[in-house]
């Protein structure tokens, strides 16, 4: 199960701590939250009061196995994705897990890595 809670203070520091430690949490998420929920869920950039943000931020959870582009002809099973218009991240999804295959940066040709690995 992936888990968003939503604020920056004790109460949801406290809640992060005592949901990471369940083995029913997948992946853990916290907008905005701060330094110190960081150590236990990853930080969203997005207020909490920002409810548009929120929604599109759940939803695209709940597609993110579908996002990015096929890349089969790589490797089976292969997505990529740009991040920040600079950034290529290449990733295959599993049934437990998301596993990421590499992260290019400025422009690198990510195509002739995985043609080296064949």
């Amino acid at each position: 199960m992936r888990v968003l809670v939503v604020g920056s203070g004790g109460r949801e520091h406290a809640l992060c701590w005592k949901i990471s430690a369940s083995s029913l949490c997948d992946a853990l998420y916290c907008a905005p939250g701060n330094p110190g929920i960081a150590a236990e869920a990853t930080n969203v950039a997005i207020a909490a009061t920002d409810i548009p943000g929120i929604v599109a931020f759940c939803t695209r959870l709940e597609t993110f196995p579908l996002r990015g582009q096929q890349r089969d002809d790589l490797l089976s099973g292969l997505r990529t994705i740009g991040f920040e218009h600079r950034i290529t991240i290449a990733f295959v999804v599993t049934t437990d897990a998301v596993l990421i295959e590499g992260i290019f940066y400025g422009g690198r040709d990510f195509e002739a890595a995985f043609q080296d690995e064949r």
